[in-house]
């Protein structure tokens, strides 16, 4: 019943008292069955696990003793009504961010005799703990994500002449706005010393196809010298330019590279004050919270960013799988199938083990080199499976909190079903997101042009990210609660 698993949990929370907890619940399965067809196995929050001997379910408007389910199959569950699951919690209050497990055993299918549930659903979920008294109070949980898109998504119709303002045009026309995201350094001739008329051309295409500019991709270039990297000073003064910029063309943030001291961040904050552009550092895989010069970031800028300091989560750091598109590639390039499923293998066992991905490049790298069919070109495919595609459990930018300042949607290749980026589990990122409040942005970074035969050039770049962002689209809806006016 894995298909079924992310919507049986189904909210981003669930309410709390001393008394006990109430969960809403969806049946994990495509049909309605009578009760005595579920069964509910276990509930945890945190760890800790809550006796459902004398739960209660509501459902279709009447109370039903959990006990008491496996005889009622006089009562049917339908499909599309959501449960509401009462249970004691031995007077723990659980309110605020929790880790909530719930294992549901179905008898199905009832056409078919079972003495025991034949398939079983085990969800887990990141959902905020509301106490009833802010329920009562009319509290509600929700959110404010909006949807954008980086210009990076469009770099090969930017290299093949597109102009700015037609691209612009284009946004609005497959309506992936009303953010935009750009790349200064790809949008803006000279960028951060941009011509006072070419930011005027710019605001001004933007308002005509009511798009909004959310951010200014920027790059710490440390490395610009051929003797020696950029100082302190130096370092200071070529990012303040950028924050500068950043204002001149009305965008609220400036996103920044992990690849400089914390107190270069630091130093940055009068200006960006000055201005009103807070900084974010994006986070992009082989790199997750638990990398050692984020970690440090998290603490300085959580002690001393005075609020103009955060992060830019990238999706790309919390992907379920290797894309298919990116392995295909490779078997185009002649990389042997073997390599190919020792790699995808090798990533996954570190996945679930939640190995360090740095560590696991460089062993899994070597391993390809040393292969009897690897090689050069192995070695090269396997540092960039784990370079690219990072394992991070989505649940775990919730520590961020409101360090949050921007997010990045990856988008490498769509199903084509239509249920967007498979890799990229979407709905666990959007539920993590809404549970921490985060009200900005979610900007499309789309890869795929990276992978296409050249055949298949230039890309159809903007086809792929409106539907992905169809997706999202149902995704980032706020999550109302009966009874309020949200």
């Amino acid at each position: 019943m894995t298909n079924f698993r992310d919507i049986t949990l189904a909210d981003t929370w669930f309410d709390t008292s001393s008394e006990g907890v109430e969960i809403a619940v969806r049946l994990p399965t495509y049909r309605s069955v009578p009760l005595s067809c579920v069964v509910f196995q276990h509930l945890e929050i945190d760890g800790t696990d809550l006796d459902l001997t004398a739960a209660v379910l509501v459902v279709g408007g009447e109370e039903y003793r959990v006990a008491d389910m496996p005889s009622r199959h006089d009562v049917q569950w339908f499909v599309g009504d959501t449960g509401l699951l009462r249970v004691a919690s031995g007077g723990s209050r659980f309110e605020g961010l929790r880790s909530v497990r719930l294992v549901i055993g179905m008898r199905m299918p009832p056409y078919i005799f079972w003495e025991k549930p034949g398939d079983i659903c085990d969800a887990e979920k990141i959902m905020w703990g509301r106490s009833v008294e802010a329920r009562d109070a009319g509290a509600v949980v929700e959110s404010d994500i909006r949807l954008g898109t980086s210009l990076y998504s469009y770099s090969p119709e930017l290299q093949a002449g597109m102009s700015l303002s037609e691209l612009l045009r284009q946004i609005k026309a497959h309506g992936i706005g009303p953010g935009v995201e750009v790349v200064g350094h790809q949008t803006f001739r000279n960028f951060p010393d941009i011509a006072s008329e070419e930011i005027a051309m710019f605001r001004d295409a933007l308002a005509e196809n009511a798009l909004e500019l959310v951010a200014v991709d920027g790059f710490a270039d440390i490395g610009v010298r051929t003797d020696r990297p950029l100082d302190f000073a130096e370092t200071v003064e070529m990012l303040s330019r950028q924050v500068e910029a950043t204002a001149a063309l009305g965008a609220p943030l400036l996103k920044a590279q992990y690849t400089v001291e914390p107190e270069v961040f630091l130093a940055l904050i009068p200006i960006a004050k000055k201005h009103g552009v807070r900084i974010g550092v994006e986070i992009h895989a082989p790199q997750s919270v638990d990398d050692p010069t984020i970690r440090t970031l998290i603490d300085v800028f959580t002690a001393s960013g005075e609020g103009w300091l955060g992060f830019v989560p990238d999706t790309g750091a919390s992907v379920s799988g290797i894309p298919e598109a990116f392995l295909e590639a490779y078997r185009r390039k002649g990389i042997n199938e073997t390599i190919i499923q020792f790699v995808a293998d090798a990533w996954a066992t570190a996945r679930a083990e939640g190995r360090d991905q740095v560590a696991e490049r460089t062993a899994i790298e070597s391993a390809a080199q040393a292969h009897p069919q690897g090689g050069d070109e192995a070695a090269a495919f396997a540092y960039r499976a784990f370079h690219w595609f990072g394992y991070q459990q989505p649940e775990r930018w919730a520590e961020l909190g409101d360090l949050i300042f921007h997010v990045h949607g990856k988008v490498f290749a769509n199903d084509p079903a239509g249920q967007g980026d498979l890799s990229v589990p979407n709905r666990d990122i959007f539920d993590t997101l809404r549970s921490v409040g985060y009200r900005g942005f979610v900007c499309s970074e789309y890869e795929g042009w990276q992978w296409l035969e050249s055949e298949s050039w230039p890309p159809n770049d903007l086809a792929a990210v409106a539907e992905q962002h169809r997706v999202w689209g149902e995704l980032a809806q706020s999550p109302a609660l009966a009874g309020s006016e949200a």
